[in-house]
């Protein structure tokens, strides 16, 4: 076992190094990535505030130029300090968006930080417990009732940041940092679903929650064809497509805001190498400590104990008449550590495509082996329109449907085999920075209730982006 497992690691050290020495050419921009698409989006829309760019801007040497940066102009570790004192970003008044696009023009960084305050109001509000015949007594275990009152209230704050350290004709070196603070008032959403008696949760974080979802540092070579990234970070980034990621920009249910099946860290130490064969296709291969299931927080003795998941990721954005598209497949193993007690092998196939500039439709499907989570395989579809009456860029419409199928062994009330989720939800815009969004969940034949035939949950997410 010690020669396989030695062998094994040989084969992958060697592949990663001949991956690093590859001819490189430009590699592509446009493959989701959770974190770095919200800092896009957040940022890119500050750019409007003037159509030409200044004399500053047209002179500074951190621009995205795709070309090798000359030897005479590149940059030291002090210049984005010297560069953002000239940028003046107070002159005219201390502003969010001044200080913002200063940040961009002078450092290379990008901040973007959202605050979303999420009520949720939810029916049945009281579990079920089976009426038990004598000749159960003795044998049956005790099914505790339990009741909640809505409305939920959860806090959820998610701070984001990627810094340019330097920029040479050696490459580019990044450091990129995400953290997600949960916070409950009243009742929580595991709460409320075990009232409610569904397998999957009526939102992304059913619970307190402290993650290191990013902690990195990634090297791209130059032309960015290659790029190595090491430290903490979380499959979750990519694992989905631009609206059924993140509950605080798209939908709101487990289903589909997530992938339910998911067995993975929400944060762990590791690396992955990323390599962009074409200008529309990019794969990746990396390792994880297997310890950090929460990723609450950064645990650097776990890399001593020789234990890791892997994984592999296979990405294809093309271009076609009807717009941008990408499809991707994700594959993974997880190890038995006492956090997570069965390992595990999932897959997640997600699929998106722009039919119009209005209108983008999106699919996934994927599975998991053993029978760590109610959940264990999903298939969900459905579509999104962003600023369809060009009023406001955050204006955003949704539906889609989640088909769950449970295991019967995961939970001991589990009763049915299927359980289906239907949400829509209308993102209205408030100005640049704030919006709204009511949202309405419907749960078809709750899998712990077999009593009822649907569950109802109403919510109104309000969202600070900045």
């Amino acid at each position: 076992m010690l020669e396989v497992v030695v062998s094994f690691r040989s084969v992958l050290l060697t592949a990663l190094l001949s991956l690093s020495f590859t001819t490189t050419m430009q590699a592509a921009h446009h493959h989701y990535h959770r974190y770095t698409d919200k800092l896009h989006r957040q940022n890119h829309k500050k750019d409007l505030i003037s159509p030409k760019p200044t004399e500053q801007e047209a002179c500074n040497t951190s621009s995205l130029s795709k070309e090798l940066i000359p030897l005479s102009e590149q940059r030291g570790l002090l210049s984005p300090i010297c560069d953002f004192i000239s940028e003046r970003p107070c002159l005219h008044g201390v502003s969010v968006r001044n200080l913002k696009q200063a940040l961009k023009n002078s450092a290379g960084t990008q901040i973007a930080l959202d605050w979303s305050i999420l009520p949720q109001w939810f029916n049945p509000r009281v579990s079920h417990a089976p009426k038990l015949s004598i000749r159960d007594f003795g044998y049956s275990a005790h099914q505790t009732v339990t009741e909640a009152t809505p409305p939920c209230w959860q806090n959820c704050f998610n701070p984001s940041a990627a810094v340019t350290i330097y920029d040479s004709s050696y490459g580019k070196g990044v450091f990129q940092i995400s953290y997600t603070l949960v916070r409950y008032w009243r009742e929580n959403a595991a709460t409320a679903g075990d009232a409610m008696m569904l397998a999957g949760s009526i939102n992304d974080y059913p619970s307190r929650q402290n993650i290191f979802s990013q902690f990195t540092f990634s090297q791209n070579f130059p032309n960015e064809r290659v790029s190595l990234t090491i430290g903490q970070y979380s499959l979750y980034a990519i694992d989905g497509t631009l609206y059924n990621n993140d509950q605080q920009l798209g939908f709101i249910s487990y289903a589909l805001s997530q992938n339910p099946t998911a067995t993975y860290s929400s944060g762990s130490l590791g690396a992955y190498l990323q390599v962009a064969p074409t200008a529309s296709t990019s794969l990746q291969i990396g390792f994880q400590d297997a310890y950090n299931i929460s990723g609450s927080s950064i645990k650097w003795s776990n890399l001593t104990k020789n234990r890791y998941n892997f994984h592999g990721f296979a990405s294809w954005a093309p271009r076609c008449c009807l717009g941008s598209g990408q499809y991707s497949v994700l594959l993974y193993v997880t190890r038995q550590v006492p956090e997570q007690m069965e390992q595990t092998m999932g897959w997640s196939v997600n699929a998106s495509q722009y039919i119009s500039s209005k209108l983008y439709v999106f699919g996934r499907y994927s599975g998991v082996t053993g029978h760590v989570f109610p959940i264990n395989r999903t298939y969900s579809f459905g579509m999104a329109s962003a600023n369809l009456f060009n009023r406001n860029p955050q204006d955003l419409f949704g539906i889609a449907c989640a088909f769950n199928n449970v295991h019967l062994s995961a939970s001991p009330n589990t009763k049915r085999k299927y359980e289906t989720v239907i949400e829509g939800f209308a993102a209205i815009g408030c100005g640049p920075y704030l919006s709204f969004a009511p949202d309405f969940q419907l749960y078809l034949y709750p899998a712990l209730r077999p009593n009822k035939q649907s569950a109802r949950v109403y919510s109104v997410r309000a969202n600070l982006a900045i």
